[in-house]
């Protein structure tokens, strides 16, 4: 195993497809093609980072090593922010019904 491997984004996108902790729905948005990952996969696990066994795919130890020690950021610019009309204020009941300040008719 190569230890001093520096995982790229698409790397980093890999290891946690595999680990299922991202869709390749994710992966595709960030930018990838289908052969793309199939080509990072098939270059993961020739580095020892993936292990194909009986149950199908799984990280390494290697690999999850190397999962743990990306460094993949959330932007809180990609954050989903509440409407600020739309926010509950304190002291409501869960037996209340909430009706935000603005609302859009749906013809």
């Amino acid at each position: 195993m190569n230890k001093s491997f520096m995982p790229t984004k698409l790397d980093s996108l890999v290891l946690a497809l595999v680990k299922k902790t991202v869709s390749m729905h994710r992966v595709v948005e960030e930018g990838f093609t289908p052969g793309q990952v199939a080509r990072a996969l098939l270059a993961l696990e020739d580095l020892g980072l993936i292990v194909d066994g009986e149950r199908g795919l799984s990280l390494s130890d290697y690999g999850l090593a190397t999962l743990n020690e990306a460094t993949t950021h959330i932007n809180s610019g990609d954050w989903i922010v509440p409407l600020e009309g739309a926010k509950v204020g304190q002291g409501i009941s869960v037996c209340d019904i909430y009706l935000p300040e603005s609302h859009y008719e749906l013809d």
